[in-house]
């Protein structure tokens, strides 16, 4: 169902008051407005991009110029991001890098972080935002080449179940025949 937003965080926070209530959780000054405030989060901000309505705002703000200087491999690295386990609706968070061979076009650089934050915006798993990274930024800059690392923490693996601090990484590739070597590139500039 497509409910507005207001109806949306009206029932979040009154389901949240429920289950407060159920978990024997006291109110007190401290959460009595923790119902609204997580209803707000979640439709406003963590969950923001969820069902792809804001797609547009995010296409019309890429922008591209002419692969004037024969620009071979382009890397951002280290584009920090949050998102939120589709699980456990725990975070997860780290570092993503984007490495790219440019056709005839290369992508404003604050486009990149801003493509990152668009698709952390959902519950997800971090395989899908390593692959939807990667699949949108080929559609939109048909590069030879493209390659997404996206390394994280989970907090559904450090607080609970096993208790444990570790990090995972994923990886996509997409690369056009004759630009393979670029890979390795990519991967041995990781370790810089």
């Amino acid at each position: 169902m497509n409910y507005d937003k207001d109806i949306k965080k009206a029932f979040i926070k009154k389901y949240l008051k429920d289950i407060m209530k159920l978990m024997d959780i006291p109110i007190t000054e401290s959460n009595r407005d923790t119902p609204e405030r997580v209803a707000k989060m979640w439709t406003d901000e963590l969950f923001l991009n969820r069902n792809n309505d804001n797609m547009d705002k995010l296409i019309s703000a890429i922008k591209v110029f002419p692969n004037e200087y024969g620009s071979e491999l382009v890397i951002v690295k280290d584009i920090g991001f949050n998102s939120m386990c589709e699980h456990h609706w725990l975070p997860f968070s780290g570092k993503v890098t984007l490495g790219y061979v440019p056709k005839d076009v290369v992508v404003g650089l604050s486009k990149i972080p801003r493509i990152v934050k668009y698709f952390s915006k959902k519950p997800q798993l971090q395989e899908q935002l390593t692959k939807e990274i990667g699949e949108f930024f080929y559609e939109i800059v048909k590069p030879n080449a493209v390659f997404v690392e996206v390394q994280a923490e989970h907090q559904c693996v450090s607080c609970r179940g096993i208790e444990c601090d570790c990090s995972t990484k994923t990886y996509y590739k997409k690369v056009e025949k004759g630009y393979e070597k670029y890979y390795e590139e990519f991967k041995e500039r990781m370790k810089d």
